[in-house]
């Protein structure tokens, strides 16, 4: 028999929808098998999770693990908690991981190949959180998103990540271009992803990386533009279309860098 989740405890969690609540409790909501049960497969899953939301009447393969911290609620009270029209069965309460730039960096500094992904404004949560599973298939050594950037925890985000979030740092930035200098002084040339670029080829992307991957409409912001060590465009047929989805083309930029830089 699994707890009933306590309505105090509903509400809550409820608010976690919330950006601002979010970021006051240090938690976030992660919806649907496949994304919650990425999660709870980590080693320190028991340290992640914080609570276990059944849909009354059904099973979730992790539970058994997690006993103390699975609860269950009817189908109405499940569904004000879920984010999605058609929610799944099961919704995890989580810790958001904390992550220090310079902590990150000390950990790789011998590292001579090294991919950090710098996110300057981008608006669509989906597309960064479709960025941060990329970024984990890739082996990206970070993910640095200035305060422009959607949330990483934002619902559509974490869906989106489909429980990656936990696979690489992910670094809030409140100094977006002293962080971007900082990473140049350790060794890392910042390539902006331009559509007046220069072409990208496996040869033009250097072992430590920072790829920037700009706002949806506007692009790169012109002051990291002109921090940029350099401006790198994907081939295409622009008669066609203008311009790439955002996390299509860090995806295509972070292969490139694979197929230069295996490791």
């Amino acid at each position: 028999m699994m707890t009933l989740l306590s309505n105090a405890k509903l509400k809550a969690f409820a608010k976690l929808h919330d950006k601002k609540y979010r970021d006051e409790e240090g938690l976030f909501l992660a919806e649907g098998n496949r994304a919650v049960a990425e999660i709870l497969a980590r080693p320190n899953a028991a340290d992640i999770l914080t609570a276990l939301v059944v849909r009354n009447g059904r099973s979730f393969e992790f539970s058994a693990n997690f006993v103390n911290k699975t609860f269950t609620l009817p189908e109405s009270e499940f569904n004000r908690l879920a984010n999605t029209d058609a929610p799944q069965d099961v919704i995890a309460v989580c810790r958001q991981p904390v992550w220090l730039l310079s902590d990150v960096l000390n950990a790789r500094a011998s590292k001579k190949k090294s991919l950090a992904v710098l996110l300057n404004g981008l608006q669509d949560a989906g597309n960064v959180g479709t960025i941060v599973r990329t970024a984990a298939w890739f082996g990206a050594d970070m993910i640095l998103a200035n305060a422009d950037t959607a949330d990483f925890f934002n619902p559509k985000a974490v869906r989106s990540s489909a429980g990656s979030l936990f696979a690489v740092p992910l670094i809030r930035s409140r100094q977006f271009l002293q962080d971007t200098a900082l990473l140049k002084q350790r060794g890392y040339i910042i390539c902006a992803s331009a559509l007046d670029g220069e072409a990208v080829t496996t040869k033009t992307l250097p072992a430590k990386l920072g790829l920037v991957i700009g706002n949806e409409g506007r692009g790169v912001s012109d002051g990291v533009l002109k921090a940029s060590d350099k401006r790198l465009a994907i081939s295409g047929d622009a008669s066609a279309v203008e311009s790439l989805n955002a996390a299509v083309a860090a995806g295509i930029f972070m292969s490139m860098y694979r197929q230069a830089h295996s490791y």
